[in-house]
């Protein structure tokens, strides 16, 4: 068992001197938090199952700074950072990068084919600038010692209330601008929280919750004159994001890849109706959708990774919107729906197979194209009306059972 300890001074001059070990839970939970951070990141950052490792990678970079930060909250609270003098306050600006970040992660999933640009590095700047004030005033190690002592007797020095209140500033200045991104898009594509092919942007407005309140108890510490509870507090708000990110992908069981572009598209062409101006006639349009169709079937692209709306209008020679317009005017679908019933229906026929008997019914979905699980369950059960396993017992009984398609 993980046993941490604070130490509370008694009664002498020597911060080293007549201390005395009281157990605390929660520098333990918040040593949880921080390696189950560690691990989340590095999952995030190398898991390689996606179509854009952008949104991943940068959500593992924000999850393993606030991971080390949280560390380095434990080493504080109990006093182990003592053994290491060096630290105290070497790492009060990693709070500052963690804010761009967030807004660069709110970017990647709501802009269209996003990529890391040069102006982007400017966000990097408010952490440069506080660190370069931080070693103009940290001092050697008997003075980070010095510090140490005040803190815990309650005498907090101007420098670290000044750098304090720039954190806070620059947190809620990134903070806002997330939420006006966010708020931005979805003002824009209004059914997208709609949409059950693609949640993330559900997920992307609970998470900037989750860190507002976290920011608000930042706010608040000065209130608790910046004690060890105040930290306590912080620290485990930051546990509890760390332990949200992580159930959020084990619940998708594939880590995200930024919103799609094609499904933005699709849902544009459909929400303002951009079909009134089309050049094209019915009978044009019905073509293109016989010729999706075939296309579709006979080919099976919806079995690779890359098929997106652009992909497929590239192969049949038409613009992506025409695509959406066709999809919704024939099909009555958006283009994820679409291909989500192609990706059943060859689930349907991989379950009666034979061969794929031995495969479990999670390898059937992956072989028939999903990459989700709850996808292919809301999918397959939308069409013929049963789930996967219940069809396939029910082929199994009757060897020769096709249930009928629910439209």
């Amino acid at each position: 068992m993980i046993y941490l300890f604070y130490f509370e001074k008694k009664d002498s001059i020597s911060i080293f001197e007549e201390m005395e070990f009281k157990f605390e839970i929660l520098p333990v939970l918040m040593l949880l938090g921080s390696i189950q951070g560690i691990i989340l990141s590095v999952l995030l950052f190398f898991y390689e199952k996606n179509n854009n490792k952008i949104s991943n990678r940068i959500l593992g970079v924000t999850v393993f700074l606030m991971s080390v930060n949280l560390l380095y909250a434990v080493f504080f609270t109990s006093g182990i950072i003592l053994k290491f003098p060096y630290l105290i306050r070497t790492l009060d600006t990693l709070q500052v990068i963690t804010p761009p970040l967030i807004f660069l992660y709110v970017l990647s999933l709501t802009r269209n084919n996003f990529k890391i640009q040069r102006t982007h590095y400017l966000y990097s700047l408010p952490f440069f600038l506080s660190t370069v004030y931080l070693l103009f005033t940290i001092g050697p190690v008997e003075e980070r010692i010095a510090f140490y002592q005040n803190f815990v007797e309650g005498n907090i020095s101007m420098s670290f209330k000044l750098l304090f209140l720039f954190k806070v500033l620059n947190g809620i200045l990134f903070l806002i601008a997330s939420f006006i991104e966010l708020s931005k898009h979805t003002r824009l594509i209004p059914q997208l929280f709609e949409n059950t092919a693609n949640k993330k942007l559900v997920w992307l407005r609970n998470l900037l919750l989750f860190l507002l309140a976290t920011w608000i108890i930042a706010i608040a510490r000065p209130v608790l004159n910046f004690n060890v509870d105040s930290i306590y507090l912080l620290g485990i708000a930051v546990s509890v994001i760390i332990y949200l990110i992580t159930v959020n992908q084990l619940k998708q069981q594939v880590i995200y890849s930024g919103i799609s572009s094609d499904l933005i598209e699709d849902i544009k062409a459909k929400t303002h109706k951009k079909y009134k101006n089309s050049s094209l006639d019915h009978t044009e349009l019905k073509e293109i959708f016989l010729k999706l169709d075939e296309y579709c079937r006979q080919e099976k692209p919806f079995l690779e990774t890359e098929c997106n709306l652009t992909f497929i209008a590239e192969k049949i020679w038409v613009k992506p919107n025409t695509l959406s317009q066709v999809l919704n005017i024939y099909a009555k679908k958006t283009y994820y729906e679409y291909l989500n019933d192609l990706k059943a229906e060859e689930a349907e026929k991989n379950l009666r197979e034979k061969k794929y008997t031995m495969l479990t019914i999670d390898a059937i979905g992956e072989l028939s194209g999903f990459r989700s699980k709850a996808t292919f369950y809301t999918s397959f059960k939308n069409k013929y009306g049963v789930t996967p396993l219940e069809y396939r017992k029910k082929s199994g009984d009757t060897d020769t059972s096709q249930p009928t398609s629910q439209h």
